[in-house]
């Protein structure tokens, strides 16, 4: 069974192309979707805990800041995670604009 799905997976990733001048730069989707990914994930936990009442929303957020075991690093990856979005977003169509990517497949755009 085992050996049956390492040559699955030998065969499917030997099977689509690869161009030959690859750089880092074609990582910029992986990352922008797992940066999505992150704000989704630690948006729905942020949600879970907050009150959009105007006499308790503050409370709330001091509430997961301070007594919820890394809930400071869970605002934090949310907060900074919007703006690595943003930077993956531009870079990525920035890469995609430079190497004319839209030209070469009319699917694209």
């Amino acid at each position: 069974m085992k050996l049956y799905f390492v040559l699955l997976m030998k065969s499917h990733f030997q099977s689509y192309p690869c161009p030959l001048q690859i750089n880092s730069f074609w990582n910029l989707g992986f990352l922008l979707g797992i940066t999505i990914i992150l704000q989704i994930i630690t948006g729905i936990f942020l949600g879970l805990h907050y009150t959009s009442d105007l006499n308790s929303a503050y409370s709330s957020l001091f509430f997961f800041i301070r007594e919820i075991y890394y809930g400071w690093c869970l605002r934090l990856l949310h907060s900074s995670g919007a703006s690595f979005v943003f930077l993956f977003l531009f870079l990525h169509l920035g890469r995609a604009i430079s190497y004319a990517s839209y030209f070469y497949n009319a699917n694209t755009w």
